[in-house]
């Protein structure tokens, strides 16, 4: 099936439940969908149809969960970009991609006159969180409220859902194309490996462009869990949410674990509601563990 399902099976299980806290702002997966939809009317007014590209570079938030189904509700390809990358990097795989629609918030706009000169494919870009848009950007909240809802694209459970690119290690970065019947056995597979259902409460404490926090995104969706949002890692704002939202669940690295167990702030801090951390990206050194 399409992540599409997985987001209507939320909705119907879990209507009232709680779908996002970020910033102030909780919506139930009710709102979320409608949200969503919204959204997606947004993009096909942007010129978003059949496999569009559609680009993001941004931090974690709420935001970007609704960019994860926005598109594909629209028909488009999801291109997430590592914030870590230079310019030219960046550069090279939105050219790559053919992404015709960035999304950029606040915290990375500064990279934008560095990166428009060398843009062939780019037509529209949108901004989060951003007061002025400029002459060539339009805000993102200004273009979903003045949209329509729209409805569902129909998607075949093996069409493409985006174009996820490797981080160029030993070369340049390679876009790989992931089905929707690809996240949606992974998300499948994390249920029944990690038990999520609808009291999770999912930190999004690693970069939501990497695959490590999507394995989690999708499998808390169709469980009707709640996503909660770390924008840029820091051990205080980590162990802030993990109290304040009561967290059960989370995807690290052993770094960044070893940066919340050393705080000096987590003496005072209640992380009782934790049930489970996964980890990857490196071994766990043992004195972690003890």
């Amino acid at each position: 099936m399409s992540i599409l399902a997985g987001l209507r099976r939320a909705r119907q299980t879990n209507r009232h439940g709680v779908a996002t806290i970020h910033q102030g702002r909780r919506r139930t997966w009710a709102e979320f969908v409608d949200r969503v939809a919204q959204f997606a009317g947004a993009l096909r007014a942007l010129g978003v149809q059949h496999e569009t590209r559609v680009a993001i570079l941004a931090l974690n938030s709420d935001r970007y969960l609704d960019y994860y189904y926005a598109v594909p509700w629209a028909g488009g390809l999801v291109v997430p970009l590592n914030v870590r990358l230079a310019a030219p990097e960046l550069t090279e795989i939105l050219n790559d991609s053919g992404a015709e629609v960035l999304i950029v918030d606040e915290a990375m706009s500064a990279l934008l006159p560095a990166l428009r000169p060398g843009l062939t494919s780019v037509r529209r870009i949108v901004l989060i969180d951003c007061e002025h848009a400029g002459e060539d950007a339009v805000a993102l909240e200004s273009i979903v409220d003045a949209a329509q809802p729209v409805e569902p694209a129909t998607i075949p459970h093996n069409a493409p859902y985006g174009l996820f690119y490797t981080g160029g290690t030993t070369g340049r970065g390679k876009g790989v194309v992931l089905t929707h019947a690809g996240i949606t056995a992974n998300a499948m597979n994390m249920i029944a490996e990690i038990g999520f259902d609808d009291s999770t409460v999912y930190m999004h404490g690693g970069p939501m462009f990497h695959l490590a926090d999507s394995a989690a995104t999708f499998g808390v969706t169709l469980c009707g869990g709640t996503h909660v949002f770390v924008g840029r890692f820091d051990p205080i704002a980590a162990l802030e949410t993990i109290q304040h939202s009561r967290v059960t669940h989370s995807v690290l690295v052993p770094t960044m674990i070893n940066m919340i167990v050393n705080s000096p702030a987590i003496a005072a801090t209640d992380v009782s509601s934790l049930r489970c951390l996964m980890y990857g990206g490196a071994p766990m050194p043992e004195a972690l563990l003890r």
